[in-house]
């Protein structure tokens, strides 16, 4: 009879595993004979066969495992700590080129989240508006980390300034080369889609005008619940931080002094808008004594209120 030949098994293993098994000790003593002895033996083989399937179903496992243990995030990596929060949000609202922009990804991408993708947002919007010409250069870096690309174009959203959306639009229409069209596409279509589905559909409402050196305002309550404690950020029209604070218990809150000029105005949970302080309604309406006030409605739509002594 002709029996399977197996992997080695150590001998050590076979004389102290099977012992109990063997018709004489003199088996140990000729290796060879032990050997035989032991196929010749259907319960001993039956029992050695058993033993090398568990043995590599064990291995099999423990390889799969390991991989999938090195597959996994370092989740230490990809927290977002305090101070790079801190940092991430004060420099991803200016951010004016393509290199400047991949640097700070590269190094806060883990904390794009909240007020820092706004801020993220709104240099992707001022890259693409102010400096479309470069427009190459994402390209470029596109070609080397598509997930970067990836980020700057998911990052045409509805918090931008519907001003700033429309100019996208126009460039992705009448100013992009050939080589381009592909990426000029995808800019087009998020454009599009937060001009189409996330602003307020009554166009005299996107925004407002008042007088005055401060911002108040009051958010409507949504489904009854008020916005409250919710984070108020105020931008510059250049992207700075001009003012944080947040909402009363209410949803209402004012801002610091501000000079004139135009800002964007967010609030955590309802959106944003943009809003101009404009000297010539002091002018107009100043002598009256009277006080602007904004309602933030569903929609991200905002209405004007005047108030007076």
């Amino acid at each position: 009879m002709r029996y399977k030949r197996l992997s080695p098994v150590p001998y050590t293993f076979l004389v102290t595993r099977i012992r109990p098994f063997l018709p004489h000790e003199g088996l140990f003593q000729q290796p060879r004979l032990f050997t035989t002895a032991i196929w010749k033996s259907n319960d001993l083989r039956r029992m050695l066969l058993g033993v090398r399937r568990i043995i590599t179903t064990v291995a099999v496992m423990g390889f799969f495992i390991s991989a999938h243990a090195q597959s996994l995030p370092n989740r230490a990596a990809v927290t977002c700590t305090d101070a790079q929060e801190q940092r991430a949000g004060d420099e991803s609202v200016t951010l004016r080129t393509w290199n400047a922009l991949y640097s700070s990804y590269q190094a806060y991408r883990q904390c794009d989240d909240g007020f820092i993708a706004e801020g993220f947002s709104k240099s992707v919007a001022r890259i693409l508006v102010d400096h479309w010409e470069t427009l190459s250069r994402l390209d470029k870096l596109g070609s080397k980390d598509v997930s970067f690309q990836r980020f700057a174009v998911r990052h045409v959203d509805a918090t931008l300034d519907l001003g700033d959306l429309k100019r996208i639009v126009q460039n992705t229409n009448k100013q992009c080369p050939e080589s381009l069209k592909g990426i000029c596409a995808e800019l087009a279509t998020r454009a599009d889609a937060a001009i189409a589905g996330s602003h307020c559909p009554d166009p005299t409402r996107r925004q407002a005008t008042i007088g005055g050196q401060t911002i108040a305002a009051y958010v409507s309550p949504k489904n009854g619940k008020p916005f409250s404690f919710e984070t108020v950020r105020v931008y510059s029209s250049t992207g700075q931080l001009a003012y944080v604070g947040a909402t009363d218990k209410e949803g209402s809150f004012s801002t610091d002094s501000l000079p004139e000029g135009d800002y964007r105005l967010t609030v955590s949970g309802w959106g944003s808008t943009s809003v101009r302080l404009s000297h010539e309604l002091d002018k107009k309406y100043g002598s009256l004594g009277t006080s602007f006030s904004l309602d933030l409605m569903d929609n991200e739509c905002v209405g004007v209120g005047y108030g007076g002594n």
